[in-house]
């Protein structure tokens, strides 16, 4: 996509071509620091604020607008992550582009490596005919990394967890007049992993599949990446994308669709 290499491009040129940091590295030293900027992150508060628009193809070629939110406070043992995101159709509310989502997660860690969560989200994917979905789940989790590394000169921080959740589902479908309910226990595997890199360039990824033991086929997978590429003080681009991918239930209209697939490029705010 031509969008996402115009965003690669600044990016590269803009991580590379500072003057003073050229500069430093040809006479064999380090690369300068910013020892005020690093003190005025800490604390256990962050997140971002983004609004982006993105082009969909289907029986209506229309634009839709993006929002996404997220926010985590991070004061261990305690760890409490939040999330909003959706996609709204800007000439016509019916069309089948609209999805929102909401995902809010706490950990709690009785070990360096281990730690207990309880999640609760919530969608809404009319792509899929999905008219809401509602699932509880808890469970254990691993830590697998979580490193600062502030001497780095790329990579300065990157962490990653693994967890299983067992809980309770509850969708509705409708399309055409018709309607279908399902309720069921669910298992969930998910995985997530961050890195922050040098000038606060972050990069996140989330995983996770969904499974009705008593209905293997009605399985769900839900994916999501994103970019933020800071440009002055807390402003920046932010580039998303989302896989979803409902494997049933099905309407006997089959007129939904199992995947969803969605991208967004707009301005982001983080603290």
């Amino acid at each position: 996509m031509r969008w996402a290499a115009v965003v690669a491009g600044v990016g590269l040129f803009w991580l590379l071509g500072n003057p003073a940091r050229a500069e430093s590295i040809e006479d064999g030293g380090s690369p300068p620091c910013d020892c005020e900027a690093a003190e005025t992150q800490s604390g256990p508060w962050s997140g971002s604020l983004a609004l982006g628009l993105s082009a969909a193809v289907g029986e209506d070629k229309i634009f839709t607008a993006s929002a996404d939110w997220s926010s985590v406070y991070d004061a261990r043992p305690h760890r409490f992550e939040a999330v909003l995101s959706g996609f709204y159709s800007l000439e016509n509310r019916e069309n089948n582009v609209n999805r929102q989502y909401g995902r809010a997660e706490y950990r709690n860690y009785f070990s360096p490596r281990w730690y207990a969560f309880g999640a609760l989200s919530a969608e809404r994917n009319l792509q899929q005919d999905l008219q809401f979905r509602v699932t509880p789940v808890g469970g254990p989790g691993f830590q697998l990394l979580d490193r600062d590394r502030p001497e780095a000169k790329i990579l300065k921080r990157d962490s990653a967890s693994l967890q299983l959740g067992i809980g309770y589902q509850y969708q509705r479908l409708s399309s055409g007049g018709q309607r279908a309910v399902d309720q069921d226990a669910v298992l969930e595997l998910s995985g997530d992993y961050a890195m922050t890199l040098v000038r606060d360039i972050t990069w996140s990824s989330r995983v996770s599949y969904t499974l009705p033991p008593t209905q293997p086929r009605n399985w769900h997978v839900l994916g999501d990446t994103t970019l933020n590429l800071p440009v002055i003080g807390n402003l920046g681009v932010q580039v998303r994308l989302t896989f979803d991918y409902l494997n049933g239930p099905e309407l006997d209209s089959g007129a939904g669709e199992k995947l969803s697939f969605l991208g967004s490029l707009g301005l982001s705010y983080s603290y």
